[in-house]
């Protein structure tokens, strides 16, 4: 038991004399990051590879419509129709965000008027001069107007075209077009009477004097051969290889020309005047000819390729 006790206050007296303490460990130093980043490395023009130049594809399936707020909205229902444009040509890069395209294309537009009811009435002078009031009725009349047109555009475009990653762009531009055919149809009758006060009488059927029961409707009147548009657009680019980049979002073209002829030939002259006809033109020959104010309008999704011919 002695000993045991001895023993015990043997080790205390060691471990007062002699504490352990821990080993001081010397205080690492922080890694210095630095950065051999001169400013040229974080301008636009190194942020990403991008195409120099080569050639574009784009097609656009979309809404289409031949506007004209002048057209009776009384009397008109105008619907709009499916159209499309096509683009190929050429692109050369401004610099990283920014390009310039043209080329040429093919745009289709249509749209569709219905009608169905009675005109204002409108006081008028027959072939012999004699004053009446006539009454002009439209009857399951339905035209369609559907132009394609030969196309020239001048875009510019601003955006990442990235062959990395997705990037974006906006664009922005004109384009000018040849009218490469005009498909015009219609169908329906109109019906006109005359109604002569100081006889009180009305005529009725009268083809000597300009009055017919469901006549066919004319279709004589032509558009003009060109047309000019504003073309904006949006969307991404997607790159499928080093040289190929996908496009796609949405692109309108809003026609900034009226092209209507605004006039058409009096061929039913030695029945009806010049007056009549100018009063009787807009309903019954196309109207989106006749009537001042039709401008083409498309607004549709995107698609597209860059093909470049050199990086940058």
């Amino acid at each position: 038991m002695k000993k045991t006790i001895t023993l015990i206050w043997l080790l205390f007296a060691y471990f007062v004399a002699f504490p352990i303490t821990p080993e001081k460990k010397e205080k690492e130093k922080p890694i210095e990051i630095s950065s051999n980043l001169s400013p040229g490395d974080l301008s636009l023009d190194n942020r990403f590879i991008y195409p120099a130049w080569g050639f574009y594809f784009e097609a656009s399936p979309g809404l289409t419509n031949i506007k004209n707020n002048n057209l009776s909205s009384e009397i008109w229902d105008s619907k709009k129709g499916l159209g499309y444009t096509f683009n190929v040509g050429y692109f050369q890069s401004l610099g990283p965000w920014f390009k310039i395209k043209t080329g040429i294309g093919i745009s289709s537009y249509n749209n569709t008027l219905n009608a169905n009811g009675d005109l204002p009435t409108q006081t008028l002078s027959d072939i012999d001069n004699d004053t009446y009031t006539e009454t002009l009725t439209l009857t399951n009349v339905e035209k369609t107007t559907n132009p394609m047109y030969l196309s020239v555009p001048l875009i510019f475009e601003f955006g990442n075209p990235n062959i990395e990653r997705i990037g974006f762009y906006a664009d922005l531009g004109l384009k000018y077009s040849f009218l490469l055919n005009e498909s015009y149809t219609s169908s329906g009758t109109y019906s006109t009477k005359g109604r002569y006060e100081q006889w009180e009488v009305t005529l009725e059927n009268v083809p000597e004097l300009g009055f017919y029961n469901n006549k066919n409707l004319a279709t004589n009147a032509a558009l003009k051969n060109s047309n000019i548009s504003i073309v904006a657009g949006a969307g991404i680019f997607v790159p499928l290889s080093t040289v190929v980049i996908f496009k796609g979002g949405v692109v309108t073209n809003f026609g900034v020309a009226d092209i209507g002829n605004n006039k058409t030939e009096n061929t039913n002259s030695n029945v009806i005047n010049n007056q009549v006809h100018e009063y009787r033109s807009p309903y019954i020959d196309n109207s989106l000819a006749v009537v001042k104010g039709s401008r083409t309008f498309h607004l549709g999704l995107e698609f597209g390729l860059y093909i470049s011919h050199r990086l940058k």
